[in-house]
């Protein structure tokens, strides 16, 4: 189509505004219309591209939808599935975790079904990321969950092992292992975050509660005494000796210590009420039981008791055993298991060590004795449990065998007839010096009635067997016995009684009157056998019987009796002081003693004398004290000779044994003083002994020992055994007789 051309003319106007324009035709209109047409058809093209662009979105974000609502339900449905797999642990944890592969294939697979389409696949990564997060840490949340379930599940079910092993065993170290397992336990689920610590504990603490109670309901119900069964294992806590419980008992007793004493006793009394339900006794049962372990407990202490006697020699009746062994056989079945067993070892035991005894008796071996007791401290007793000494009897028979070497050798070194007599080693007469038997003897009646003379022979041949000098006549039994029947107060029979044992004892007179007065023979008693005067003798047999305060009384002088204890005070001023120099408190004792005999005799004297007090006094010391001459008082000698012993001879015999080679010969051991620690020196000791020693009295008055001198200040010589240097009265003769002999006369000496 042409399009027409206009020209317009125009010029410059000077007309007014708002007038009209005058114009020809205008060709825009026409173009206009066209435009106009082609904008509709644009328009619609545009509209179309529109439409196109649009749909193909929608199909993307229904593909995204459906890819997205497909990742949400596989991942929660593999979520679900993975928290309740039997490998949960493996899903989200370890090398190659379950969730990570399965997530990765969804992602892949559902990728693939939106295409190619950058921004869809872009938004899907994103959403899926997001679904993935969220549905992973759910299952996270579950798997902890069931983890911490499986954790406390497994500790419930080793808390209830930890309960079954302490309730079912009696081996502590069972106990002791499955309580150390319940402990590993607790601190792996601890530290792994499973468990509470505190609250652990608290349960672990709680299942052994639980297993010692049951334990010990356990074993008291197996037990032939289910309360005494638990009241043992109570004592033993309390007193922590479980020495009397058996192996139960000591199961329980082990496995407790770590518990508090109330948590202790809160097992203990549920326990104990739970078996004096079920086992309680009829009062008949427990009347019984009560009687039959009383008797037992007595059979036990009878049969330590007759163990004790035989240790000390003295014999047990065999038939006294038998019967003892019997009457507990008829009650041992009413006890309780450990009770019969432990009183059972007892009476076997018994039976066992008597037959020994009966042995060791007649041996009468002090050696052999001693050396069989170290056998059996190594070896035990041959065929008996294993080597050494693991069993009761075995420990028993030790302690026995011990006990009687320990005291034959003490008993034969003090009392050597006592022993040879309760044990049969030697036969022992008896000793009778009641008033029949002095009558019958002293008109030959009945010669050796008293048995005195007999007696004297019996003590020879026993310090024969024992290889020693006579130490005693009587014994301490007999001695005990003698004095029981010598009346002061029957003063005629008391005189024929004093004279009777004097001139048998003979040359033993000394050691058979100093037991007579270790037995509480009366002091003027035991004075009247050492008086060889008659007169005097009958003297003092007569005050015996007579108290002191009537024999003041019978003075006719009021002033004599304090006259009297002064002039005796004042006369033997010299004796005593001798007399105590050594003694101790003992001389002390003897000398007061002596003093008060010398008082009495005064006394009784005073009543029909005229004589002075100085005279009485002189007369009494002449008659009962050792003559002057035998109040020794030298450089190296200040003692008292009693009377009957030869002075000369004894001061002899102690300077001789005052030389160094005689106090080397027995072996003296140096002073052992802190206040003298140069005398640690040996021959320091033996110098000053030689040179300066001292003899004094001993404190039973029938001998000597050597003292240091250290002005005035005196310590005994002590010999390496233990023993004094002493010097007896009684042997000093006989030394002297044998240190006056030459050479020529020792050597052709029988």
């Amino acid at each position: 189509m042409k399009i027409p051309v206009f020209e317009a003319q125009s010029r410059v106007s000077t007309e007014a505004p708002g007038r009209s324009i005058q114009a020809r035709m205008n060709a825009q209109t026409f173009v206009n219309a066209e435009l106009q047409k082609g904008e509709v058809i644009g328009a619609f093209a545009e509209s179309a591209q529109k439409y196109v662009e649009t749909r193909y979105k929608v199909m993307i974000e229904n593909r995204l939808n459906e890819s997205l609502l497909g990742a949400d339900e596989a991942l929660r449905t593999r979520a679900d599935e993975l928290a309740k797999s039997a490998d949960y642990t493996r899903a989200l944890d370890g090398d190659d975790p379950i969730w990570t592969r399965d997530t990765q294939e969804v992602r892949e697979r559902l990728l693939d079904n939106i295409g190619g389409d950058v921004y869809a696949r872009s938004q899907f990564e994103a959403r899926f990321g997001q679904l993935e997060a969220q549905n992973r840490l759910r299952l996270r949340n579950e798997i902890d969950s069931r983890i911490q379930a499986a954790a406390a599940a497994a500790f419930s079910q080793s808390m209830r092992q930890l309960e079954e092993d302490i309730a079912g065993t009696t081996d502590v170290t069972v106990a002791s292992l499955a309580a150390r397992t319940a402990a590993v336990a607790v601190a792996r689920g601890a530290t792994a975050g499973g468990i509470n610590p505190t609250r652990a504990e608290a349960a672990r603490a709680e299942a052994v509660r639980r297993g010692l109670a049951r334990a010990t309901t356990n074993l008291a119900s197996q037990s032939n005494s289910p309360i005494n069964f638990v009241d043992g294992v109570r004592k033993a806590l309390a007193t922590k000796d479980p020495s009397n419980l058996d192996s139960s008992g000591l199961y329980l007793y082990g496995s407790m210590q770590d518990l508090r004493p109330e948590e202790q006793a809160e097992i203990l009394s549920g326990s104990y009420r739970t078996v004096n339900f079920m086992f309680a006794e009829t009062q008949e049962e427990e009347m019984q039981r009560r009687i039959a372990e009383q008797t037992a407990t007595q059979a036990g202490d009878q049969a330590d008791a007759y163990i004790s006697d035989l240790s000390s020699g003295n014999p047990v009746n065999p038939s006294s055993i038998e019967a003892l062994a019997n009457q507990f056989a008829e009650i041992s079945s009413v006890l309780a298991p450990e009770k019969a067993m432990q009183v059972s070892e007892k009476i076997q035991s018994m039976q066992y060590i008597s037959g020994i005894a009966n042995t060791l008796n007649a041996v009468a071996d002090p050696a052999y004795v001693r050396n069989m007791s170290n056998t059996l401290q190594s070896n035990g007793i041959k065929g008996e449990g294993a080597d050494g000494v693991d069993t009761f009897l075995e420990r028993a028979t030790r302690d026995f065998v011990s006990n009687y070497a320990t005291r034959m050798e003490e008993t034969i070194a003090k009392d050597p007839i006592s022993w040879a007599r309760n044990t049969g080693a030697v036969n022992v007469g008896t000793v009778d010096v009641s008033a029949g038997a002095i009558s019958a003897e002293f008109s030959q009646e009945q010669p050796g009635a008293t048995g005195l003379s007999q007696r004297v022979l019996d003590a020879e041949r026993v310090a024969a067997r024992y290889n020693q000098p006579v130490r005693k006549v009587f014994g301490e039994k007999d001695a005990t016995q003698i004095v029981s029947q010598i009346d002061p107060e029957n003063f005629e029979v008391a005189l024929g009684q004093v004279e009777t044992i004097v001139s048998n004892l003979g040359k033993y007179s000394d050691i058979g009157i100093q037991e007579l007065e270790e037995a509480g023979l009366a002091p003027e008693l035991v004075q009247a056998m050492y008086t060889p005067s008659p007169t005097v003798q009958r003297e003092l047999v007569q005050i015996s019987g007579i108290e002191t305060a009537d024999l003041r009384a019978g003075i006719g002088v009021s002033t004599m009796p304090n006259d009297i204890e002064a002039e005796l005070n004042t006369q033997l001023a010299d004796y005593f002081a001798a007399f105590e120099a050594g003694g101790g408190s003992q001389a002390i004792k003897m000398a007061n003693t002596e003093r008060e005999v010398a008082q009495r005799l005064a006394f009784f004297r005073a009543r029909t004398s005229s004589d002075s007090a100085a005279n009485i006094a002189k007369g009494v010391i002449s008659d009962i004290f050792p003559p002057v001459e035998n109040w020794v008082r030298q450089p190296n000698q200040l003692f008292i000779v009693p009377r009957g012993a030869n002075s000369n001879d004894v001061q002899i015999v102690a300077e001789t044994m005052m030389s160094e080679a005689m106090l080397r010969e027995a072996n003296i051991a140096p002073l052992d003083n802190p206040l003298f620690p140069e005398y640690v020196d040996l021959e320091l000791n033996i110098a000053s002994l030689s040179s300066m020693g001292v003899w004094l009295n001993n404190s039973t008055g029938d001998g000597l020992i050597l003292h240091y001198d250290f002005d005035g200040q005196y310590l005994p010589a002590i010999k390496a055994d233990g023993q004094p240097y002493q010097l007896l009265f009684r042997d000093a003769s006989a030394r002297a007789e044998e240190d006056q002999k030459t050479p020529r006369e020792k050597a052709i000496a029988p």
